[in-house]
């Protein structure tokens, strides 16, 4: 009898776990992994005789599962602790700052991108100043006789040296420090980047007045793409955006529309992904509009998601910033949709993206 006893207690909670799932209100999306929830299955005569629907059922139990995020979380420090496990779900954490690992150095890779830039420049913008930059991603931070594989971030910088030759590069890493970084996301906290921008515009010849004391905004929680992959219970956090007179001013087009959207989607806030307040998130092409800007230069960046925080910043010195997503923007809306003529061109990409450039074209 006593043998009977755990996995009849067992059975008594996941049923009553699963009792409490179905008449509790469900829930929409998970703030903590950043996805949409599965909702009841529409009940059919035909569905329940298909094993597919009790799949359904199978998958809207797990999403909906009352105390689900804390069981995620026992799971994980179980692992972490008892089981002396170095990472979950290739998610590990080092003085309370996530991280996620990265493959190795795929040289290739690197490779195609610097040919890819080096193309663009021979054939649009053999007249512009053309720059690169390349922006370290949190693994450059980690020791290199720690526990935890590091790419080689040297051999990338040889690579694009010897392949991009004729680009001026802007080094951006030793500009970038770990604090710079959200804790739980992969990305960069826009309002401890401030001060860059001056970088940036003595880097590429920009004659500006110090931008004014920028006014911020936060917004928390905000749990970023690595939380819901670690499942641990750490503190979320606090997504903040800069503004000032520019700024405010400034505005976003995109090709085909003459639509105004603001620099900063603050219905995104709410969202699955908070930090697509930044310009509205991804997109193939947009053009970023500066009436107050101090000069008439214009610039285009072919960048990543990590450009959308660092955009906003440079607006005192550029009427207008081109943005080009490879990722999405084929070659021919580049060349429907872009202006190269008097163009500062700069290519500022992230080292997570340069090793995973296939999606580049």
């Amino acid at each position: 009898m006593k043998a009977l006893l755990t996995p009849l207690l067992l059975l008594v909670v996941l049923l009553f776990g699963m009792t409490l799932s179905i008449v509790t209100p469900e829930k929409d999306i998970s703030e903590y992994e950043r996805r949409s929830l599965k909702s009841f299955p529409e009940p059919t005569i035909e569905k329940i005789f298909d094993s597919d629907y009790y799949q359904e059922i199978e998958a809207y139990l797990l999403d909906q599962f009352v105390g689900r995020q804390k069981l995620r979380e026992i799971n994980t420090l179980t692992r972490y602790y008892l089981f002396n496990q170095l990472d979950v779900n290739d998610t590990f954490v080092i003085d309370d700052i996530l991280f996620q690992k990265n493959n190795p150095l795929d040289e290739s890779s690197v490779k195609h991108a610097a040919d890819l830039i080096q193309s663009y420049q021979q054939q649009y913008f053999s007249e512009n100043d053309v720059y690169y930059g390349v922006l370290p991603d949190k693994n450059y931070f980690i020791p290199e006789d720690g526990y935890y594989p590091r790419k080689d971030y040297e051999e990338l910088k040889d690579i694009l040296e010897e392949r991009l030759q004729g680009i001026t590069n802007v080094p951006l890493s030793e500009q970038i420090d770990l604090d710079h970084f959200y804790r739980t996301d992969h990305h960069l906290d826009q309002s401890r980047l401030t001060g860059l921008e001056t970088y940036l515009y003595d880097s590429l010849g920009v004659e500006v007045n110090p931008p004014n004391d920028y006014d911020t905004t936060c917004h928390s929680p905000f749990y970023g793409s690595y939380y819901g992959h670690a499942a641990l219970p750490l503190e979320a956090d606090t997504l903040c955006y800069v503004e000032n007179g520019t700024i405010e001013s400034a505005y976003v087009t995109r090709p085909g529309s003459e639509e105004q959207y603001p620099i900063y989607e603050e219905s995104s806030l709410e969202g699955i992904d908070a930090y697509e307040v930044f310009l509205g998130g991804l997109d193939p092409i947009r053009h970023v509009h500066s009436p107050e800007a101090q000069t008439e230069k214009e610039l285009i960046i072919f960048g990543d998601s990590f450009a959308n925080s660092i955009v906003p910043l440079l607006l005192d010195g550029y009427e207008t910033i081109t943005m080009i997503d490879l990722r999405y923007a084929s070659e021919t809306a580049f060349e429907t949709h872009v202006d190269v003529e008097d163009q500062d061109v700069m290519f500022l990409y992230s080292t997570m993206i340069l090793n995973d450039a296939w999606a580049l074209d």
